[in-house]
């Protein structure tokens, strides 16, 4: 029977946002599916990077977190990125974007330090922390969640944005735009969590992930429900911040390459 393996990592450290309801929000959508999953929850100075996973998750953690888990990650960097071109779906959602990138100013620092260089581009202290609402465009699917951080993405060419900003801050640079893409590898500020709150990216995760095991993903009525709910708290936020885009969870995938 085939499985799908989820590397879910440093849960203890990146999960200042409950990050963890990605993995949460992953293992359900497979089992409404029919579809075995493993997690593996990997810790400082382990041997997670034996894991052969379809799936790696990185969650939001504090500077501090960062920082603790920043060295055991690089030291991986050549690992991940041959994950990646195996077309392995890797997620770094706010301080995990930070460490996709290929290099970090920590606050009071005088010098960047390495990132995993899957994403182009640096992290760095934002002058006033951001704490908002953050809706973006990404392809004609609206996206949604809540940016909650004291660092800020400066994207670097020829790197791919995720997505257009509709309401709140994104990325410093280019301005506008939120989060980064490249192949299967995903960045972005949008915590909340992300997957539960846009359940459309999880299936495209999904998707990719049982295509590697030669399986098929088909949603089901329990999807179908999950997604109401996600569509109708889409719709408390958009009324809440008054954007005026219309909400359309359906129209194309998020994840462009």
């Amino acid at each position: 029977m085939s499985v799908i393996t989820i590397l879910d990592m440093y849960p203890s450290l990146l999960n200042v946002n409950g990050d963890g309801g990605n993995v949460l929000a992953l293992t359900r959508r497979l089992q409404w599916a029919g579809i075995t999953s493993r997690v593996i929850r990997a810790t400082v100075g382990s041997d997670w990077f034996t894991t052969e996973p379809d799936i790696v998750h990185i969650g939001g953690g504090t500077v501090a977190a960062q920082q603790a888990v920043r060295g055991d990650l690089v030291a991986a960097a050549p690992l991940l990125k041959r994950w990646a071109a195996e077309e392995v779906s890797i997620l770094g959602v706010a301080g995990g974007f930070h460490l996709l990138l290929d290099e970090i100013y920590f606050p009071g620092a005088t010098s960047a330090v390495a990132g995993l260089g899957l994403l182009g581009g640096s992290s760095a202290p934002a002058e006033t922390r951001i704490s908002e609402y953050l809706i973006g465009r990404a392809g004609k699917v609206l996206v949604y969640g809540y940016q909650n951080s004291g660092q800020v993405v400066d994207l670097e060419s020829p790197t791919t944005s995720w997505a257009q900003v509709l309401v709140g801050v994104g990325n410093r640079t280019a301005s506008g735009t939120e989060g980064a893409v490249s192949g299967s590898v995903l960045g972005t500020n949008l915590n909340g969590p992300l997957l539960p709150r846009n359940p459309v990216v999880a299936d495209v995760i999904l998707t990719r992930a049982a295509s590697r095991q030669g399986i098929e993903y088909t949603t089901t009525e329990r999807h179908a429900h999950a997604d109401a709910v996600a569509q109708h708290a889409a719709a408390v936020v958009h009324e809440r911040v008054g954007a005026s885009a219309q909400l359309n969870a359906t129209e194309r995938s998020p994840l462009r390459k």
